[in-house]
């Protein structure tokens, strides 16, 4: 069975780019490494097109391909990146992005969190 750790350690040594974001989920229902999104944030993109990018990737992880059942890929430069996903600002009503960029809710931890560090009233 392969993990979403293997993936990612495979993924950090091959593109050695220690500010690139890379980021695996199985999305397998029950955990067992059949299917996975990866998103990668890399300069090591600069200049090449997304079939190249996703051909990159594919040859990278050959080897798990032969075991997986499905890869998602998410290609971008980090200029992409931040670009298609900004920061969420701090509003306080416990918003924050994916690794898609869609609204996710905020952990009870992270909720606590921002209680914390609101206004004091001094």
């Amino acid at each position: 069975m392969i993990s979403a750790e293997d993936i990612q350690l495979k993924l950090e040594t091959a593109l050695d780019d220690i500010s690139a974001l890379i980021q695996v989920v199985d999305k397998s229902a029950s955990g067992c490494g059949q299917m996975f999104d990866v998103t990668i944030a890399s300069d090591k993109f600069k200049g090449l097109l997304p079939l190249r990018r996703h051909r990159l990737v594919h040859d990278i992880l050959k080897d798990e391909l032969a075991v997986i059942h499905a890869l998602s890929l998410f290609l971008y430069t980090k200029a992409q990146y931040d670009a298609k996903f900004p920061p969420v600002p701090a509003t306080g009503n416990n918003q924050a992005q994916d690794e898609h960029g869609d609204i996710k809710a905020a952990t009870a931890e992270e909720q606590v969190q921002d209680e914390n560090d609101g206004p004091s009233g001094n």
